[in-house]
């Protein structure tokens, strides 16, 4: 993600990178819908979003690798849906979505406020008490703000990809996405290479 995000801020290509309703549809830039996913358009938007997914790594090893990986596909797919029919709807929002893994991000952040316990607290005033969470919500906040108002739609459709994943009705907690067994033989052999 930071070495997407120096090439797209280099190159110049910010506005390339964003999901834009008039180049998907009129134009068929069908790519991107990929794009869109990758690199976050400044350099303060890449270092907080890189934290926030070093902080969020940590559902990763509460729900298992293969419950995460349907997490990332399911809050893409929602995500990228939800993006492009609030822009339908929307005709007249002036400015693109902002670029970047936003929809990752809010969608991990769901079940890191729901599966990930805190680890410490800490007295802020006399009566305040926070956990260590606080901080990692600081950062989402930080990054919402940083990239006002075109990030907004982004981390909404995160949220709901989120809820989406984590809703008893579609049982997507429970799946696990089956890695073929070549696959994993291959991943072995450059692990021990």
């Amino acid at each position: 993600v930071l070495v997407a995000s120096v090439v797209t801020s280099v190159l110049r290509a910010t506005d390339d990178a964003a999901l834009q309703l008039v180049a998907v549809a009129e134009r068929r830039e069908w790519w991107r819908v990929a794009t869109a996913h990758v690199a976050f358009v400044t350099p303060a938007e890449a270092l907080i979003g890189a934290l926030l997914m070093f902080r969020l790594r940590a559902v990763e090893r509460c729900v298992g690798t293969p419950r995460f990986g349907v997490l990332v596909l399911v809050a893409l797919a929602v995500g990228t849906l939800a993006q492009l029919g609030a822009l339908v709807m929307l005709r007249a929002l002036t400015y693109a979505p902002a670029p970047g893994p936003y929809v990752y991000v809010f969608a991990a952040l769901v079940l890191y406020a729901t599966h990930v316990p805190p680890t410490y607290y800490v007295r802020l005033c006399a009566r305040l008490v926070a956990s260590d969470k606080a901080f990692t919500y600081a950062l989402a906040a930080h990054l919402l703000a940083c990239s006002w108002p075109r990030g907004v739609l982004p981390a909404l459709a995160g949220v709901l990809g989120g809820a989406v994943y984590r809703a008893r009705w579609t049982r997507l907690a429970t799946k696990q996405v089956r890695v073929h067994d070549a696959a994993l033989a291959v991943y072995r052999d450059a692990a021990h290479a």
